[in-house]
């Protein structure tokens, strides 16, 4: 078998698509947390994440809901090429012909 690589933008774009998918549970999520998370610090492409399901309290305070799984990973310079031409992909195949 030949080997191949893939951009590792795209294993963002797929992570981040999967991460905010309605139809996963907590345990699929930092699954997939944890092995694009391995593959952004082992490459040097870790940028920090952002926390999607999340509610303002009264006080003004910021409270996560869930288990704290759903999560978008921020693309780095370098990645953000690739990262981008994933979105554009994905939202080329939604839209009806």
């Amino acid at each position: 078998m030949a080997r191949k690589t893939i951009e590792v933008g795209t294993l963002l774009g797929m992570a981040n698509h999967f991460l905010a998918s309605e139809n996963t549970n907590a345990d699929e999520r930092e699954s997939v947390a944890a092995y694009i998370e391995s593959v952004l610090h082992a490459t040097g492409n870790y940028a920090g994440f952002k926390y999607l399901e999340l509610k303002i309290r009264d006080d003004n305070t910021v409270e996560t809901l869930g288990a704290g799984t759903r999560r978008a990973y921020f693309a780095c310079e370098s990645t953000v090429d690739a990262y981008q031409e994933f979105i554009r992909a994905k939202e080329l195949i939604g839209k009806p012909k």
